[in-house]
């Protein structure tokens, strides 16, 4: 959920290089975010599986996309994140 105006150690993630070339976000609470079955984003496995883990693609014009098992992540009008 996004909802601070400031940016803490919650606001911030490790992100995470596998030897695959996919990348894996990491809270500061030590979990990670994966996407679930239905295709919503959560900080909630222990360890690095495959669907906590993204394909980073960059772009030209500067901003990145990430690709799931499941889709690619997108912003939602209602404020949710999906793959």
């Amino acid at each position: 959920r996004a909802s601070s105006s400031v940016v803490r150690d919650a606001e911030k993630f490790d992100l995470v290089h596998h030897g695959d070339g996919t990348v894996s976000l990491r809270t500061c609470h030590g979990k990670y975010i994966s996407v679930e079955k239905n295709g919503e984003l959560k900080a909630s496995r222990d360890a690095v599986v495959d669907s906590a883990k993204f394909r980073l693609v960059c772009h030209a014009d500067g901003t990145i996309s990430l690709g799931s098992e499941r889709g690619y992540v997108a912003a939602e009008a209602k404020c949710g994140l999906r793959a």
